[in-house]
């Protein structure tokens, strides 16, 4: 692939990923204000739920479906494998979480659950299948078609989710758009030329296990440590309060998500480097990334002090009180960009066993920790964790910022557990100096950003100011992107 074609290949995943963020984003201004906390509350509650079923399947049926295809030679019949797990699996699920919705909703004490929880059953099927036509078009080098249907895929949800909402249908009309956005995608990438994965021909189960079983656990785990944090809260506390964490969770996710996409571009140029015998210049670029996400990660951290009067602007004064869980969850924010770049270096050098390994160690303590830090929590205020009753008020709200706390632990765990094996891996040592520079630049830009007045529209100008001067002084404080030996 020459220069030019891998820069317009680039351009079209960046404008697909621009496309879901102004949809994603516009989505959910739109629901936010329109179902207030309590309808935004159960429509997060459900999506987490079907998220935290598909991305427990994924990694068994997508999990190096690119690399198999780009560079061996069974990698059609691998890919044609993992369509037929994914179609087995997700039809059994499908009709499992259809079964299943009333014993959910009673477990979380939420009778409303069981309408938006059976209507986004077909998702598991449908996001499953449309994610892995997507990874087999990347395979094979037809970049463009994922991203068009990946685009069409977001204005499709954003319009048909308005239409319903509009014609009076609510959470339910909310819900709905998403299975038929997905069925879209799914139909787009078939068009455009993943029909073969349909075909005869497929890799013997030993075969398929063998190449997949340490991306699968560590996928797998890692996604349940992400995935159960609103559910897990839910059982605590009235819908109306998930809704206003579910919106402090969002305010960092359009960092995150442009993160995302630019880190395969990243791990690309990192497993060319690898692959081409220049073990010397990966580490070189390795030390770089660590740098830099450190970097973004104390400069999205920094954030905190504005998110209150963000949220305030965003989604309006009936979400005043997600505002110190989002001072909070920024932080997780932050460290999960580091915990992101650890592990896609770790895959760039096909050293997969580490991150099942760390995630097989850490993924049950850090899961019970949580459990643990919100039951003890209501225990201090009630007296009873297990009484039946949800905690509400001030005492809903301490456990919102207890939830958010666990999660900040759970990410710098995590992310330090990674590093740690980056480290044995290139005989790395910590950047402490990048650090040090970075919280002290942060630190005068959140204080420069907070003497500015605000209060509505302004908080942009502040927001500007912060990311303005963090830039410059570190900048100043020697903070460089060149590589040296």
């Amino acid at each position: 692939m020459n220069r030019s074609q891998f820069g317009l290949e680039s351009l079209a995943q960046l404008t697909s990923r621009g496309v879901m963020l102004a949809a994603g984003f516009a989505q959910f201004l739109y629901l936010t204000r329109t179902l207030g906390p309590a309808g935004y509350g159960l429509y997060s509650v459900v999506f987490s739920l079907t998220q935290l079923v598909c991305l427990l399947v994924e990694p068994a049926t997508a999990s190096g479906l690119v690399s198999m295809l780009a560079g061996h030679a069974q990698g059609r019949e691998f890919a044609r494998t993992c369509v037929r797990i994914a179609l087995g699996l997700g039809v059994l699920l499908t009709l499992a979480m259809w079964g299943l919705a009333p014993p959910i909703a009673w477990l979380l004490q939420t009778p409303e659950l069981v309408g938006p929880l059976r209507c986004l059953a077909p998702v598991v099927l449908l996001q499953t299948l449309s994610w892995q036509s997507a990874l087999c078009l990347f395979g094979e080098g037809r970049w463009y078609a994922p991203a068009s249907s990946f685009s069409l895929m977001w204005l499709t949800r954003l319009v048909a989710g308005w239409a319903l909402v509009e014609s009076g249908w609510g959470v339910l009309g909310a819900a709905a758009a998403i299975p038929l956005s997905l069925l879209i995608q799914l139909v787009a990438n078939q068009l455009q030329g993943a029909f073969w994965v349909w075909q005869t021909g497929t890799m013997p189960l030993r075969d398929w296990w063998a190449h997949s079983r340490h991306l699968v656990t560590g996928s797998m785990l890692h996604n349940a440590l992400f995935g159960a944090e609103l559910p897990l809260l839910k059982r605590f506390v009235p819908v109306t309060d998930a809704g206003q964490y579910a919106v402090a969770q969002n305010l960092g996710l359009p960092v995150q998500t442009a993160a995302q996409s630019l880190m395969p571009l990243i791990q690309q140029r990192l497993a060319k480097t690898w692959t081409a015998g220049q073990p010397e210049q990966f580490r070189l670029l390795s030390q770089l990334g660590i740098r830099l996400w450190i970097c973004v990660g104390v400069g999205v951290a920094a954030l905190s002090p504005l998110a209150s009067e963000l949220g305030r602007l965003m989604f309006g004064s009936r979400y005043e009180s997600s505002g110190r869980v989002a001072q909070i969850l920024l932080f997780d924010v932050g460290l999960r960009l580091f915990l992101m770049f650890n592990l896609h270096t770790l895959a760039a050098q096909q050293r997969r066993e580490p991150i099942s390994r760390m995630y097989l160690q850490a993924a049950l303590p850090l899961l019970l920790m949580q459990a643990l830090v919100l039951a003890l929590g209501g225990r201090f205020w009630t007296g009873d964790v297990w009484s039946g009753e949800f905690w509400s008020g001030e005492q809903a709200s301490q456990l919102l910022i207890l939830g958010a706390g666990s999660c900040v632990v759970r990410s710098l765990v995590l992310a330090w557990l990674s590093f740690a094996h980056v480290r044995t891996e290139l005989s790395l040592s910590f950047p402490w100096r990048t650090l040090g520079r970075a919280l002290a630049a942060a630190a005068v830009a959140a204080w420069l950003a907070t003497r500015v007045p605000g209060t509505g529209w302004a908080v942009l100008g502040q927001l500007a100011l912060l990311a303005g001067s963090y830039a410059i002084l570190l900048r100043f404080l020697g903070e460089s992107v060149k590589i040296q030996n």
